[in-house]
């Protein structure tokens, strides 16, 4: 059996983010079983609004020109994706909070990435590429 890497910390990172999201949007989240690969739902009058993906990263959004996320969750987000309720990946960065918001006309880039200093291999994957300036800023310092 596969480790479980998140730690309570991470969950507590997801929530923070979610409690400013919904503060935001003015909307209430709902934490997904965990056998969805999208994290949460955003709601209003109990319908989706959004579909989200969390990240919580300890570089600037500058570091890097692309984002990069598991192909899998790419096209789960892309499967629930529908017009009323757009998969949404947010990423919390030191520099700020972002959001990309899937239009259904964007395909990005492919390849083969991921974490290597686990000593996990299954840690590699097919990825995608997200060009950073298809984030925008959500909240916080930029």
């Amino acid at each position: 059996m596969r480790p479980l890497y998140q730690q309570p910390s991470d969950m507590e990172n997801e929530k923070a983010v979610m409690s400013d999201l919904d503060r935001v949007t003015q909307t209430i989240s709902a934490r997904l079983p965990d056998n969805y690969e999208m994290d949460y739902v955003s709601l209003r009058n109990l319908q989706p609004t959004a579909w989200v993906e969390i990240k919580c990263r300890t570089n600037p959004s500058t570091l890097y020109t692309d984002y990069m996320l598991s192909l899998g969750k790419w096209e789960s987000g892309v499967g629930h994706h529908s017009e009323s309720a757009p998969f949404v990946l947010i990423v919390r960065f030191t520099d700020g909070t972002f959001y990309y918001k899937y239009d259904g006309a964007f395909n990005p880039r492919t390849g083969w990435g991921g974490r290597k200093d686990r000593n996990d291999k299954q840690d590699m994957e097919q990825v995608v590429y997200i060009p950073m300036n298809k984030f925008i800023l959500l909240y916080g310092a930029h």
